[in-house]
């Protein structure tokens, strides 16, 4: 097959990389030239998102679980969050168990107390 005409990728194969205890992602695309990349991110309930500023615009749709998120409001299965370029997200506690897709248009840095940058969010990117 060429890959000229797209590809498909099995996401179950894929290696889970730790961003934060207890939450997980599958790097499913990524690239190199703009920093864009798409995940599949697994919490456990009681995990914490750390603080972070979103270079670039991300979409989320939620896969499983519910919250409430301090900046974008509730969500949960089947709900599509969309996060503004620039955009900061204080630190976010999972209440429950939550599956997520999201597509980044660039990088997601972590922010010090002090708003400045501590490092990439997905380090492995």
């Amino acid at each position: 097959m060429s890959q000229d005409a797209g590809y498909s990728i099995k996401t179950g194969t894929l290696d889970w990389i730790s961003i934060a205890p207890g939450i997980n992602v599958r790097i499913v695309r990524r690239s190199d030239e703009t920093g864009q990349f798409t995940v599949v991110q697994h919490s456990v309930a009681g995990s914490m998102l750390p603080r972070h500023r979103h270079l670039a615009p991300a979409e989320l749709y939620i896969l499983k679980g519910h919250g409430l998120h301090p900046q974008t409001g509730p969500w949960g299965e089947g709900d599509y969050i969309y996060e503004h370029m620039g955009a900061i997200h204080e630190a976010f506690v999972f209440d429950q168990e939550a599956t997520l897709l999201m597509v980044s248009q660039g990088p997601i840095v972590r922010l010090d107390a002090d708003g400045s940058m501590k490092g990439l969010l997905i380090e492995t990117l």
